[in-house]
């Protein structure tokens, strides 16, 4: 969750947060090592275990653009705590994945009974929510659908991997992994209700690079576009805030390539 209230520079805290997301990137890596390993005597196993961590990765990145859907486009959109922000999301996102792999650890014990019915339909549910939300043509929208796209064979591939390590004759195990990966998502979805905040602050070319960074592209060597315009009178800035209610209108169709 953000947490904005650490001290030190805005610069100081970019280098911080990237830090940080860097060192978690490594212990899930360091994760999916260990668990391939505990998975040596099954082959089967650690192919579906495989094919679910690439798709993880493809979810991954695209949910990182439904939380901030224009940072491609201009970074600058979100101000200077931009690079902050997104690393200190991405760090969380990449420790929530961390312990999803802990559930691929072969156990003897039972699986609980669980209503995965009703998981599902709570997450169908807010997903139709945050897409009527979201409008017809928002550029938020279009990357929200992009990320739920990219989570259903993520959510299809660990939930076979899971399933073949703790097999049960019952179903059991299918309906309470099939029931947790849904109320995550769920989780997922109500992180995204609410844009990050755009301001019209400046940020320097080193937010931008810092942020190009994290997104694994070269958007700070784009042209700039117009600044957002300023936030209501209402609205709060700095932190990790959300987004004014004009960021959910069409009002930057204009900024697509």
């Amino acid at each position: 969750m953000p947490r904005c209230n650490d001290s030190g520079t805005q610069s100081e805290l970019d280098v911080r947060a990237f830090d940080a997301a860097q060192r978690e990137d490594a212990a899930l890596a360091n994760e999916r090592k260990a668990v391939l390993a505990a998975l040596d005597a099954h082959p089967d196993e650690q192919k579906l275990l495989r094919t679910a961590e690439t798709e993880w990765d493809a979810f991954h990145k695209a949910q990182m653009a439904a939380l901030y859907p224009l940072a491609q486009i201009n970074p600058q959109i979100y101000g200077s705590i931009m690079p902050m922000c997104f690393g200190r999301d991405r760090q969380d996102y990449t420790k929530a994945h961390e312990e999803e792999l802990h559930w691929m650890r072969p156990s003897t014990s039972s699986c609980p009974a669980v209503d995965a019915e009703a998981a599902d339909k709570e997450l169908n549910g807010t997903y139709q929510q945050l897409l009527a939300k979201l409008g017809d043509d928002s550029y938020a929208r279009k990357a929200l659908i992009e990320a739920e796209r990219a989570w259903i064979p993520y959510r299809d591939a660990m939930l076979a991997a899971l399933v073949a390590v703790h097999p049960d004759q019952t179903g059991a195990c299918h309906r309470h992994y099939a029931a947790k990966i849904a109320k995550r998502r769920t989780r997922d979805l109500d992180a995204c209700s609410t844009p990050k905040r755009v301001t019209s602050a400046s940020t320097t070319i080193r937010s931008r690079k810092t942020i190009s960074r994290f997104m694994g592209s070269r958007s700070h060597e784009r042209a700039t576009l117009p600044d957002a315009p300023p936030a209501p009178a209402s609205g709060r800035r700095g932190g990790c805030g959300q987004s004014p209610d004009w960021l959910l209108s069409d009002r930057y169709s204009r900024l697509l390539p």
